[in-house]
This record gives C-alpha cells, sequence and structure tokens, in this order.
C-alpha cells in the first residue's frame, strides 16, 4: 500500500496482530484496520509463536511497511531479569527495529 497523501504512522505492537484470535490480537488487528484506512502504516511487531510466519502476507496487505522479529518466549523471559539488575531493558527494542526504522524515512527520524 503506497499512497503519499495520507500521513505516515508508526505502529509498534508486541505481537504480530494477525490471526485475530486472542484479545491483544483482537485488539491490535482492529486498531490496525481502523489506522490503515487513515494512515500510512508502518508496522512493527514481535512473532512468538512460529507458526504466525504464514500470515506475515495478511498483515502486509495493510501496511505500507512492515518489520517483524523472531521472538522466542522462553529467552525473551529471561533477558527480561535483566531489569532486576541493570539498565532498563526497553532500550534493547529500538536497537533491534533501527534499521528498519532508518528505512521508513521521517517517520522515525522524529520517533
Amino acid at each position: 500500500m503506497n499512497d503519499t497523501t495520507r500521513p505516515a504512522l508508526l505502529y509498534l505492537v508486541h505481537r504480530i496482530p494477525y490471526p485475530p484470535n486472542k484479545g491483544d490480537k483482537i485488539r491490535s488487528f482492529n486498531l490496525l484496520k481502523h489506522l490503515a484506512g487513515r494512515y500510512r502504516i508502518h508496522l512493527g511487531a514481535f512473532v512468538d509463536d512460529p507458526h504466525d510466519w504464514r500470515y506475515r502476507e495478511d498483515v502486509a496487505r495493510l501496511c505500507e511497511s512492515t518489520c517483524l522479529l523472531p521472538l522466542r518466549p522462553p529467552l525473551a523471559k529471561l533477558a527480561s531479569l535483566r531489569v532486576c539488575h541493570g539498565p532498563w531493558p526497553w532500550d534493547s527494542w529500538p536497537r533491534a527495529w533501527a534499521p528498519w526504522c532508518s528505512s521508513t524515512g521521517p517517520v522515525c527520524r522524529s520517533w
């Protein structure tokens, strides 16, 4: 989807919003559908279920660009323990999306 008349929007969600079969995915998907009618969506999300990779094209149809990163729940839980013994762990996800964000242009530069 490429329509330069609509403003661009960076939409970051913690899990791929498709298929909308669970509470958080239903909410994220409905919001994505709503926003896609008004904005050029640049979606960043984690994929924590290997079976969800087959839905990347379904999500991509609603977005101008997507960045889907694998997330292994057991390793993510282990990595989250850093919050107890070090700097705030949220600084790691911007680094993971940095190459994609830099390619989306001014959408991420203001972020």
